[in-house]
């Protein structure tokens, strides 16, 4: 599925400064085409979270569109937004997003059951998903007995499991090693290549030889997409 955006941007208010407001994303034209691992990278604050945030059909836009396979997303009522995102796009958030009453195990089944997606048919995926991220033992851990990584890692597993046509990740790779690093961003990029859109958010140099498309943002700008 491509995604494309036109013209979008985004500012927020605030009470005190010189300015009332504030511009997160200036206004942009961005395309993220299926088949292409597409990495932005830019420092914290540069507005790279808000952007994919639009993109997924999680923040509507002050100006501009954005359209997946040609349909505009926010166009549509919320009930319709947020059942064509459960069945076709998967947001991996930035910092600990898990329910700390469940297990891991839980927790990668979660987004399946919002999606009302029954559990059994599900399992074989779960489980390879789990022994390929090198957290197979980690079933019945709860999140307090998980290290920062291991939760990045049941996080990316959950954001996988349905298999979804559009995958953002926002910086997955913050809490791994060298090793674990390699293996999500080798992942990440295997992905995209089974036909899939995928966009990488990070700040980090390692992502840079993985991606297909490499943007750069600062300011709330995006540069011209440069070949890799």
């Amino acid at each position: 599925m491509d995604l494309k955006a036109q013209n979008i941007s985004k500012r927020f208010y605030r009470k005190a400064g010189e300015s009332n407001y504030f511009y997160a994303v200036r206004e942009t034209d961005l395309e993220l085409p299926s088949g292409a691992l597409s990495v932005l990278m830019g420092r914290s604050g540069s507005g790279k979270t808000t952007l994919l945030s639009m993109l997924s059909g999680l923040l509507s836009p002050d100006t501009g569109t954005v359209t997946a396979d040609g349909r505009d997303l926010y166009s549509m009522d919320d009930r319709k937004l947020s059942a064509f995102r459960a069945a076709r796009i998967s947001v991996m958030p930035q910092g600990r997003a898990v329910l700390d009453t469940l297990s891991a195990w839980e927790n990668v089944f979660l987004n399946a059951r919002i999606a009302g997606v029954r559990d059994e048919s599900l399992v074989p995926r779960a489980l390879e998903l789990m022994e390929r991220f090198g957290i197979p033992d980690l079933k019945e851990a709860l999140p307090k007995e998980l290290s920062g990584g291991e939760l990045r890692r049941v996080m990316l597993c959950r954001s996988l499991l349905l298999s979804p046509e559009v995958l953002m990740c926002d910086e997955p790779t913050g809490d791994l090693d060298d090793q674990n690093t390699a293996l999500v961003l080798d992942s990440l990029r295997d992905y995209a290549h089974q036909g899939h859109t995928v966009l990488l958010v990070t700040h980090e140099a390692d992502a840079v030889s993985y991606a297909d498309r490499l943007l750069q943002m600062d300011a709330g700008r995006i540069s011209t997409p440069d070949p890799v």
